[in-house]
């Protein structure tokens, strides 16, 4: 027998409720907070199990919508307060809406690539706040499908939608309160010639995040950005954006990463226009980018595909990098043209780098830099810490000495401005290998006052006994200055159990410039002392040395010193 919950009394008018027997549904008719139109519950539960408040189906309640209409839903949305979220089922839905802040539209992002819901009109914001549609076809009906206008700084966000431009420019983004239009991940197609997918003017931003955008008109039509000053179009990620663009005014232009399969007319003489790691192709025979009197753009990393005379052209700035020409044209005859560094010029470097020199240093010194030194990468490491000696042992004993430490390592940039004439190189001395004791620690190495890097720390020696177990030494750390720093690697453990016949030294710990020394290990046959291995190369710590039953005490390995390259650009 079905169970209901707070059934309402009584007989006659809206108010009751009509219980199925076993597990059939049962239709909820003037229940508060259920609308009059077949919100769908299950008998055995008598609640309304629903995961949204506002379903909206273009065919009807009887697949479990509660709405015909996304008027009726979002007035019902805006009346229950933001935020919600109204739903959409598949179908075609000829409606303009205005839109309300915290108060969003929705579909499965699935529907919209089929596309499976299609709002066919016009959804328009003015006000304050920022709203979100997801997963739903935009389609023109001789207006824009969105629009913002206004001074309130609308923001609207759409993730996953379908924009198609069929008979009129897709998006208006008119604004003047500073909000906009963020596409996430969304796609879409023009349909008709001479369209465009935005018109941009005030003070608002449209901006792209991924997606593709495909053109199947004549190619003629232009995006537009004819914003004041601060507002942009921008492309990240952008597979392909299949319609020209045209910016004025101060509204510019950023692409990072796109495909821009149209011309690229920039006249804005406000904010600089940026173009990195993108393609541009211009609209048939035109060039592929255009820049102004009076504008400017940067552009590096850039494949330039173009069959006109100029591929780029115009009165105006180009600032160049990397550019690679795949079509017929690769002349460029913009009035101005500047090279851009290959690299950022720290604290103002030159126009290009021509060379890269090093200067590296193993011993103490004066760093002066090479003529024409914009900035430099200085890597430095500390001196690598001596490894243990080994004790003096009597029978049945045995003595090994830890590893020693590596140095810190750390790593930065520096401008010519910082360095200066010149820098005092300290090179940070290697640890010592001490006969029967610690071993000694590696020293600092340093530039100057503007980076250093310490010494890993000695061995220690583990003293004559049956039994013995000793950490191996700590690795530099505690430096300054490095943008990258990073303390050095910790010797391993020196052990001994001459009662079980095994047993050995601890290795150094070693550096990225050189190897720390190896450990030795304990010979129960025949017994035997050995001195511990020295590190190579810079910065490594020494192995410690190892003692079985009555020998003498021995001595560690010693360290290896530090080490400081320096990687010039120069101009």
């Amino acid at each position: 027998m079905s169970q209901i919950l707070n059934p309402s009394s009584g007989g006659g008018g809206g108010g009751g409720v009509t219980s199925v027997q076993g597990t059939a549904p049962i239709q909820v008719n003037g229940v508060s907070g259920v609308p009059q139109t077949g919100a769908v519950i299950v008998s055995d539960v008598g609640v309304d199990l629903h995961a949204a408040r506002y379903i909206v189906s273009a065919g009807g309640t009887t697949d479990g919508a509660n709405y015909t209409t996304i008027a009726a839903a979002y007035a019902a949305a805006v009346l229950a307060g933001a935020p919600q979220t109204v739903f959409l089922q598949p179908g075609t839905y000829t409606a303009n809406q205005t839109l309300v802040a915290g108060i969003n539209l929705s579909a499965f992002d699935c529907d919209a690539l089929t596309p499976n819901v299609t709002i066919l009109g016009k959804l328009s914001a003015s006000g304050a706040g920022e709203v979100s549609i997801s997963g739903i076809n935009l389609q023109t009906n001789s207006d824009f499908c969105i629009a913002i206008s206004g001074a309130a700084g609308t923001l609207i966000n759409l993730s996953g939608c379908y924009i198609t431009a069929q008979n009129n420019t897709a998006i208006s983004s008119a604004g003047t309160g500073g909000g906009g239009i963020n596409l996430y991940n969304c796609n879409g197609e023009i349909n008709g010639n001479g369209l465009a997918y935005f018109a941009q003017s005030g003070g608002n931003v449209v901006r792209f995040f991924g997606g593709e955008y495909q053109n199947f008109g004549d190619g003629l039509g232009a995006s537009t950005n004819s914003c004041t000053s601060g507002f942009d179009c921008a492309f990240y990620n952008v597979a392909e954006f299949g319609n020209a663009i045209t910016t004025s005014n101060a509204g510019f232009l950023i692409g990072e990463n796109s495909n821009f399969a149209g011309t690229l007319t920039l006249n804005n003489t406000s904010d600089l226009n940026v173009l990195y790691n993108s393609q541009v192709s211009g609209n048939g025979s035109t060039s592929a980018i255009s820049i102004g009197a009076g504008a400017a753009a940067d552009v590096a990393d850039v494949i330039v595909n173009s069959s006109n005379t100029n591929a780029i052209t115009g009165a105006g700035t180009l600032n160049y990098g990397l550019l690679t020409f795949t079509g017929s044209s690769s002349t460029v005859n913009t009035v101005t043209q500047t090279p851009l560094p290959t690299l950022p010029a720290f604290g103002g470097g030159g126009s290009g780098f021509t060379s890269v020199a090093i200067q590296a240093f193993s011993t103490s010194g004066t760093y002066t830099p090479t003529t024409g030194m914009d900035y430099c990468i200085v890597e430095i490491v500390g001196g690598g810490g001596g490894g243990g000696g080994a004790a003096a042992t009597g029978g049945a004993q045995a003595s090994f000495g830890a590893g020693g430490g590596a140095g810190e390592i750390a790593r930065s940039v520096f401008s010519a401005a910082t360095i200066g004439a010149s820098q005092a190189v300290t090179i940070g001395a290697a640890g010592a290998a001490n006969s029967g004791a610690t071993g000694g620690a590696g020293g600092n190495s340093s530039l100057g006052a503007l980076i250093s890097a310490n010494g890993g720390s000695g061995g220690i020696t583990a003293g004559a006994s049956n039994f013995n177990i000793q950490p191996g030494a700590a690795g530099g750390t505690g430096g300054s200055g490095g943008t990258f720093a990073a303390q050095g690697v910790t010797g391993t453990d020196g052990f001994a159990n001459p009662g079980g016949g095994v047993g050995w030294s601890g290795a150094g710990g070693s550096s990225p410039y050189g190897s720390g020394g190896q450990r030795i290990t304990y010979d129960a046959v025949s017994g035997n002392n050995a001195t511990g291995n020295s590190a190579t190369g810079f910065g490594s710590g020494g192995g410690g040395g190892m003692n079985s039953q009555l020998q003498t005490a021995t001595s560690g390995g010693a360290g290896t010193a530090g080490y400081i390259l320096i990687t010039e650009y120069i101009s």
